[in-house]
């Protein structure tokens, strides 16, 4: 949402921030078609994007391993997982979103 220009980190940040509130309209849409689909949400071609997207901003801002974190922020990011605490735990979308950014921000050698 902030453009080529803008820090990786903000980027991430805003990343975040944009699709914890996307996930608040279609999570449970999303978790179906995770489900029904074979492989699950790793499959998707919407999963390898993000992945990809998420992969460059971490490995921009100096993340080690940015492969595998971008697996581990696409997780915290997952339709089941954002449901579930939404549901079980009470949860809001604003605590959804600092608390992911805080995890991302975790992963920045300059945080």
């Amino acid at each position: 949402p902030l453009g080529r220009g803008a820090p990786p980190a903000a980027r991430l940040d805003a990343f975040v921030a944009v699709y914890v509130a996307f996930l608040d309209g279609h999570a449970d849409l999303l978790a179906e078609t995770e489900r029904t689909r074979r492989g699950g949400r790793y499959a998707t071609g919407a999963y390898a994007f993000w992945h990809t997207h998420v992969r460059g901003l971490l490995q921009k801002a100096g993340a080690s391993g940015p492969d595998l974190a971008a697996d581990l922020v696409l997780a915290l990011l997952g339709a089941d997982v954002y449901a579930h605490l939404r549901r079980d735990r009470g949860a809001r979308p604003a605590e959804v979103t600092a608390a992911t950014q805080a995890f991302v921000g975790a992963l920045l050698p300059d945080a």
